[in-house]
């Protein structure tokens, strides 16, 4: 029994990861006004899988309805995790993670997490302010906790992170160090790039870069260490795969769906 709960926490975690740890990597902001792989009604479908063999989630991603905010046009985002039929009836949970990223800047505004694991509800709120450089983090349960923590000009939230990296014009090499916000701490990381054989996909044969995150600095927080992507080389640079490894096995997302 104590290892089925564990196993259980870990699958919980791992796939909480697949959301939040791997957005570690982080990215440089692309130059103002190219145009982005990504539009309002874009939807990306991943599947994530237990050591290979058990199916425990499906995330979405998906860009909303273009809004002005501050005098900027954004992009709000949103993901979002529901456990498979097993794993939700073993533990039922659910994540959704939002952003508001400019159009033209590609930083975010503010980032928010709505967790329920049965019936315990977490939610944590991130403000970045950039005229000061600071981030404001809220953290609420039945009571309230907030922090204000000094960050670098382009600091990301994690679902930020992985749409920013997007546009990014990808080759071999290293690219970083990059900061990401999350759960109220700061992460910096950098990342190794290289060219990864073409894969057959539904939307056809689509060429692939291949990242490996490596966690310079966690400021406190914990992330797991063996992390890779791939995304696609071509202009929608999809996420196609992630995959990290855990002490209870490793998880992986596929992509499988897309629409726009």
């Amino acid at each position: 029994m104590a290892r089925l709960n564990a196993s259980k926490v870990g699958a919980r975690r791992g796939v909480v990861f697949l959301l939040l740890g791997l957005g570690a990597l982080s990215v440089a902001v692309a130059a103002a006004g190219k145009p982005l792989p990504f539009r309002p009604g874009e939807r990306i479908t991943l599947t994530i899988s237990w050591s290979d063999r058990v199916a425990a989630a499906t995330m979405t991603l998906d860009v909303g309805k273009r809004q002005i905010s501050s005098g900027e046009a954004c992009l709000p985002l949103r993901a979002e995790l529901r456990p498979s039929a097993v794993i939700g009836k073993l533990y039922p949970v659910y994540y959704k993670v939002e952003s508001l990223l400019g159009e033209a800047s590609l930083l975010p505004q503010k980032s928010s997490m709505f967790s329920r694991e049965k019936a315990r509800v977490r939610q944590k709120f991130t403000h970045f302010d950039r005229s000061s450089r600071r981030m404001h983090y809220t953290y609420v349960t039945e009571s309230e906790q907030k922090k204000v923590l000094p960050v670098d000009p382009g600091a990301l939230d994690i679902l930020s992170w992985l749409y920013v990296l997007r546009t990014v014009t990808l080759k071999e090499g290293t690219i970083g160090p990059f900061q990401l916000a999350e759960n109220g701490k700061l992460f910096t990381m950098r990342c190794q790039v290289t060219r990864s054989a073409p894969v057959k996909t539904e939307l056809g044969t689509l060429p692939v870069w291949r990242l490996v995150p490596r966690l310079e600095s966690a400021g406190g927080g914990k992330m797991p260490r063996n992390m890779v992507m791939w995304i696609s080389g071509d202009e929608r640079r999809l996420p196609l795969r992630f995959e990290v490894e855990l002490p209870v096995g490793k998880f992986v997302a596929m992509m499988s769906g897309y629409s726009s």
